[in-house]
């Protein structure tokens, strides 16, 4: 065994660090760059044995040591996103494999692997997880290794932080609104999509002058809509509710309209329904109010059903049934013989037709806003109509809850119009949960539920 001295020159170069070297790098063997202060690449060596003698000889080549660098393409990561790792060689070979490891390996679904250097250069990618869980930042750093994943470190990046976007997921819970005017929804905190449900207001009845001429006519359902749309937790939504259309009286015969309920983002209106139109003064009922007009990542509802025109010497105008969460609320049925209808799809049924005097009893079915049930019955003759989707009838002749059609008065009773049904609105919120049908039951709320 040979040493290569410190001070000893290698051509007209320096020997700065001493080495113990094989004989045979005189036979093509080599010697590391960084005993020399600057590249040779052959010359005349001085040696000194082990035992003491001295020595000459000459070398064939010295081998440049290799060198690595990593580097990101960001200082930072969202979660769920992915950045990439460059890392950039000098004197190495091309084809030759180098492994990474990445520290908090927990948050990775991939923290290691191997990657390929060509021309001196390679690369792999890094992608944090999603986790669903609200943690705060955290931080980790590459590792570039040799022969493998466990092998020596040749270079390690700087901290990379990843952001914490992902957010621990909200308990499910509700609010439902069932006040009638303004209100406002303040998004609960780690709320990032919201369902909600509308039901408009239902149409009021007209007046009957009661003297065997004309009776009157029903007010037509609330239409309903639904949407599923995305929310920022801490924002305020502004909430309607529309109230039932008021009864005609002798100074104002006509019925009311009934009012529109709404969620909505500023002036932008993310879920409306309808109102059901009025009846009109010995003439014609209330057509149902529109819906399936929500907006977001999925939307539906229907139109309420109409209100039953009036008849000359004849029973009242059924109020329409309203709107269910796929098909219409039913028709009111028409004069002393009409009955209600009824269609699929959750709604209201239409009230039948009043023929008993002296008593009122022919409103609109309403319709639930815990999600798609059975539809509701068409009324028969002095019958309300049923209530859809765990809505109700009222035995009153006005609309039923929500958005029922006020029915009206046969010819020979002199009185009021009745009432429509008021609206509604139900927001839901929850892992998958959205209108029409999907864990959009009170018991999906699991207690957490608030009423307006």
């Amino acid at each position: 065994m040979a040493v290569l001295k410190e001070g000893s020159t290698l051509g007209s170069h320096n020997i700065i660090k001493e080495s113990a070297i094989d004989s045979s790098v005189f036979v093509g063997g080599s010697i590391s760059l960084s005993n020399f202060d600057a590249h040779v690449s052959r010359g005349t060596v001085l040696l000194r044995t082990s035992n003491g003698a001295i020595m000459f000889g000459t070398i064939d080549s010295l081998v440049t040591p290799p060198t690595y660098y990593v580097s990101m393409s960001a200082t930072s990561v969202d979660e769920g996103s992915s950045l990439t790792s460059t890392v950039t060689t000098t004197n190495v070979a091309d084809g030759t494999t180098l492994y990474y490891t990445l520290t908090n390996s927990s948050d990775f679904t991939v923290s290691s692997g191997s990657f390929t250097i060509t021309s001196n250069s390679g690369s792999f990618t890094i992608s944090p997880i999603a986790d669903n869980t609200t943690e705060g930042p955290e931080t980790f750093t590459a590792s570039v290794r040799t022969v493998s994943t466990s092998g020596t470190i040749v270079t390690t990046s700087n901290s990379i932080t990843i952001n914490d976007t992902s957010l621990t997921p909200a308990a499910a819970g509700e609010h439902q609104f069932t006040t009638t005017g303004n209100h406002t929804f303040t998004v609960p905190a780690n709320v990032t999509q919201v369902s909600a449900v509308c039901v408009g207001g239902g149409g009021g009845s007209s007046y009957c002058q009661g003297n065997s001429s004309e009776s009157g006519a029903g007010g037509g359902g609330g239409g309903l809509s639904t949407a599923t749309f995305s929310v920022t937790p801490g924002e305020n939504l502004t909430i309607y509710v529309g109230s039932g259309g008021q009864n005609g009286n002798s100074g104002y015969p006509n019925g009311g309209l009934g009012l529109s309920s709404s969620v909505k983002r500023g002036s932008t209106a993310l879920v409306i329904a309808y109102g059901g139109g009025e009846g009109l003064y010995q003439s014609f009922g209330g057509s149902g109010g529109g819906g399936g007009s929500g907006y977001g990542l999925s939307t539906g509802g229907a139109q309420g059903g109409d209100g039953a025109d009036h008849t000359v010497n004849g029973g009242g105008g059924g109020g329409g049934g309203a709107a269910g969460y796929s098909g219409r609320g039913g028709h009111g049925g028409q004069g002393n013989s009409g009955t209600g209808s009824s269609f699929t799809g959750g709604g209201g049924g239409g009230g039948g037709g009043q023929s008993t005097g002296g008593t009122q009893n022919n409103g609109g079915g309403g319709v639930g806003i815990f999600g798609e049930g059975s539809s509701g019955s068409g009324g028969a003759v002095d019958s309300p109509g049923g209530g859809g989707s765990g809505g109700t009838s009222n035995s009153s002749g006005a609309g039923g809850t929500f958005g029922g059609g006020g029915g009206g008065k046969e010819d020979d009773t002199q009185g009021f119009g009745a009432s429509g049904g008021d609206g509604a609105v139900r927001i839901v919120w929850g892992s998958g949960r959205s209108f029409p049908s999907t864990f959009v039951s009170l018991s999906d709320s699991n207690g957490n539920v608030t009423v307006t």
